[in-house]
């Protein structure tokens, strides 16, 4: 009888911390919450770009074939992609953050415009700092840190 009793425990616990949560008179989720998906949507988007990046031809390759002006071509168009698909996602974001501001509070938030060029500016400014950087794998990582981080601020300053 005591392997049932965890198992019961276990939905008792799950009910008392929904009750406890929903005290609120709107069901939707707290800004923090969006926030972090935000942020993990935005990282997962990042990750399939590196990942879909990896796959394709190095440029060392693509000299040895004869090949660099196709490669360069295909690398463009890849970026464009991605970029266009990270756009899409921070104006999707920052509507969705600018739709969860309270009604009742008269807080002057920027238009999801506005939030979507600065978030733009921060990602040029990351990226023009990684040209400047040597290129080890160390800076590129606290480079693409410091470019998440200032997105995510981008986004709560956004919303505040």
């Amino acid at each position: 009888s005591s392997p049932a009793k965890p198992s019961g425990n276990r939905p008792q616990a799950r009910a008392m911390s929904d009750a406890s949560g929903s005290d609120a008179d709107d069901a939707r989720p707290g800004r923090g919450k969006i926030v972090q998906r935000q942020k993990r949507e935005l990282k997962e988007l990042h990750q399939r770009q590196e990942k879909e990046g990896n796959k394709l031809t190095s440029f060392a390759k693509a000299k040895r074939e004869n090949n660099k002006i196709a490669v360069r071509a295909e690398k463009r168009d890849f970026e464009e992609k991605f970029r266009l698909l990270e756009e899409e996602l921070l104006k999707k974001h920052a509507e969705e953050l600018a739709s969860y501001a309270p009604e009742d509070a008269p807080v002057e938030t920027p238009s999801a415009q506005e939030l979507l060029v600065q978030l733009q500016q921060a990602a040029v400014l990351g990226g023009a700092e990684a040209d400047e950087a040597d290129g080890n794998q160390k800076s590129r990582a606290q480079m693409k840190k410091e470019r998440n981080a200032e997105i995510g601020k981008a986004l709560r300053d956004g919303a505040n």
